[in-house]
Order: C-alpha cells, then sequence, then structure tokens
C-alpha cells in the first residue's frame, strides 16, 4: 500500500509535462506568409503540447544532425497550447516577443529539421520528404 502512495504522486507529476515540438513548418512556401521586410520565406511553427508553462531557453534548431546547436531560441515563456513562430530566412534574428528568424533556410529536397533540448538531446525532428509548392509539413503529413 505505501509503493501505491508514491507511485501516484509520481504519475501525476510526470503527465503534468511541457513538450516542444516542431509542428509544422514550410520549406517550399507561397507569398501567402510574408516577414516585415516583405519576404516571403521558409517557416517553422513550434507548440508547447504539455500541460504546463515551457521555458525556451536552451533549446535549438537545426537543420543539420552534425550541429544540433545551430540556432538558439530566445528565451521566452511558453504557456500550454502555445505556438511560436519563426522565419527559416537566414537573417538570424533572435529577440524575444520580435518577428523571429533562424540563421537557415530549409531545403525543399530530402533533407533534415530537428529541434533539440537544454543538453542537445532531440526534442523532435524531421527526416523529410521533397516539399511541394504552397504546401506546409508536420506529424500528420501535408497541410
Amino acid at each position: 500500500m505505501k509503493i501505491a502512495h508514491l507511485f501516484l504522486p509520481l504519475c501525476l507529476i510526470l503527465s503534468a509535462q511541457a513538450n516542444l515540438v516542431i509542428s509544422e513548418f514550410a520549406a517550399n512556401p507561397d507569398d501567402s506568409v510574408t516577414d516585415s521586410d516583405g519576404d516571403s520565406s521558409d517557416w517553422i511553427e513550434l507548440q508547447n503540447t504539455g500541460t504546463t508553462t515551457l521555458s525556451t531557453v536552451g533549446y535549438h534548431l537545426s537543420d543539420d544532425p552534425e550541429v544540433p546547436s545551430m540556432w538558439p531560441l530566445p528565451a521566452l515563456d511558453l504557456a500550454p497550447g502555445q505556438f511560436l513562430f519563426i522565419f527559416a530566412s537566414g537573417k538570424d534574428r533572435n529577440i524575444a516577443n520580435q518577428e523571429l528568424h533562424s540563421n537557415f533556410s530549409l531545403s525543399s529536397n530530402n533533407a533534415y529539421l530537428a529541434l533539440n533540448q537544454p543538453g542537445g538531446a532531440i526534442a523532435d525532428s524531421f527526416d523529410y520528404p521533397e516539399q511541394f509548392y504552397g504546401f506546409s509539413f508536420g506529424h500528420g503529413g501535408y497541410f
């Protein structure tokens, strides 16, 4: 009976976690989304799918498995369900609460994209197929 009393609180703690994932990205976008410079760029959307607020401190995006810390996310707190939109334009802008731009662009032909946790472990990644003009991609396929 004592083990059950210890196990239940541990299960509750583990179920109330924050999980940052790549919810969707576009590596061959149309001109429907433009940045403040008027440019249409590749983009990446992240989401906190967990049940607690998550800090982005120490998270990185990369399009190269050999360089997991390619672009650091700015320090932000994301509430459960909240999204974070990042242009993958190569403009390298990562100031919190401003328009975000990674320091790399996405390839539209059989490539890699990863979100890496503090410490370097992969939080979410894609080895994705050819991307079609005007479509985005995520865990459910093309959108």
